[in-house]
């Protein structure tokens, strides 16, 4: 019997690796390519924003891509957004008419108006919600403001060092940890990894590189492990994907299959992708060889990685493309994993799985219908009191689809 359970395992992970292998990427780039594609937000696999770098307009899709429609963020000029559901959103940028100064701009209507939030300042460079009230956006020369009322009031808050947020990332969203990764705010453009293990109310220097060149991109798998690139490609520092397991006490190097690799998206220390001028690249065995999945022709100097679900979006500045993603064990096993049953269900539905905490039940627009309190291995919730449909099941950066009959 055991050596039966034994050759399921194995068949099962070579059927695994056999689908994340077959997985093409697909163009799924909107029609208005007019601004360029530069940033990505995205609520689940098929809600999501995309937006160019110095333009006013973003696109929108509820169809995973399929199609898109064109929304106007009044006179602020694009430089990042947050999207926290498919009505609420954020957008952080410059200003092109200093009369009606929107540095960071929130709609509650899915963009059809907006208002200013936060203190006007000179510009804001990037903004990032963990959850739907707590934010960070930090300023071009520095400055990180953090919220805890979704954009209500704003504190700032100890970056370290003037670090710009040119990239970021939570552990979780049920984690106090975070990183955020840029430059020291100065013009020797020093890279900086901060950190925080208080969710953003201060923030120390992890690891200050002291090359000349500031964070391209960091990703982190849990609140230790990750990887990160510097922007700096002309000399032998810029050569390598950098990679911890202690919280950056350490460092270990991978070298780059190509220059000018702008983002990097790993599901684990051994399984990643790359985002580069010339294309999309993947690791199985933790960066000692890389394949090309995707060619780009067309590529303007900027990329981006952003996952929804078991979908992963990379946008090259002109073109938009998805993968679906094949979770492998690592994931299963992670801190937020959950089975539910029955379903589908008109009555109640059990969650199952060893984490306690919040879990958040959302429509198929990606609104919050039920907050349940897990705090048992087995929970139990009604559905009988909601319409018929499809809903997901959210904790962390697990979702499970839930149909109700």
């Amino acid at each position: 019997m055991k050596t039966e359970i034994n050759l399921l395992i194995t068949l099962l992970s070579l059927t695994i690796y056999s689908s994340t292998l077959q997985a093409q990427w697909i163009d799924v780039t909107p029609a208005d390519t007019s601004f360029g594609f530069g940033k990505m937000s995205f609520i689940n696999d098929q809600i999501g924003f995309v937006a160019g770098n110095s333009n006013n307009s973003i696109s929108k899709t509820i169809d995973g891509g399929s199609s898109w429609t064109t929304i106007q963020v009044d006179s602020t000029l694009v430089s990042d957004l947050h999207f926290v559901s498919p009505l609420v959103g954020y957008v952080a940028g410059n200003v092109v008419f200093p009369t009606s100064l929107r540095n960071l701009s929130k709609t509650i209507d899915g963009g059809i108006t907006w208002q200013a939030v936060a203190p006007e300042i000179n510009s804001y460079s990037n903004v990032y919600f963990k959850d739907a009230n707590v934010g960070f956006v930090t300023a071009q020369w520095g400055a990180t403001f953090k919220t805890v009322n979704a954009g209500i009031s704003w504190i700032k808050v100890d970056s370290s060092s003037g670090n710009d947020m040119l990239d970021k990332s939570f552990y979780s969203a049920s984690s106090d940890t975070a990183y955020f990764a840029g430059w020291d705010g100065t013009f020797a453009y020093q890279g900086v990894i901060s950190k925080t293990t208080d969710n953003g109310n201060t923030w120390t220097n992890t690891m200050p590189i002291g090359w000349n060149s500031s964070i391209s991109s960091i990703h982190m798998i849990n609140g230790t492990s990750g990887f990160f690139t510097l922007g700096l490609w002309g000399s032998p520092n810029g050569q390598y994907i950098y990679k911890t397991q202690n919280g950056f006490a350490s460092l270990d190097s991978i070298l780059k299959p190509v220059q000018n690799v702008y983002d990097i998206f790993f599901t684990s220390m051994n399984e990643g992708y790359l985002l580069a001028d010339s294309g999309i690249y993947s690791t199985n065995n933790g960066g000692i060889s890389f394949v090309q999945e995707q060619a780009f022709t067309n590529g303007i100097y900027i990329g981006k990685f952003e996952r929804a679900e078991n979908t992963l979006y990379a946008t090259n500045g002109s073109k938009v493309f998805k993968k679906q993603l094949i979770t492998g064990v690592h994931e299963l096993a992670s801190k937020e994993s959950f089975v539910i049953f029955p379903n589908p269900s008109n009555s109640i539905v059990f969650i199952e799985g060893t984490f306690e905490g919040v879990v958040h039940l959302l429509d198929i627009t990606g609104n919050v219908v039920k907050q349940i309190v897990k705090n048992n291995f087995k929970t139990e919730f009604i559905v009988s009191d909601l319409s018929k449909g499809i809903y997901f099941i959210k904790s962390g950066i697990n979702t499970q689809k839930l149909i109700v009959n």
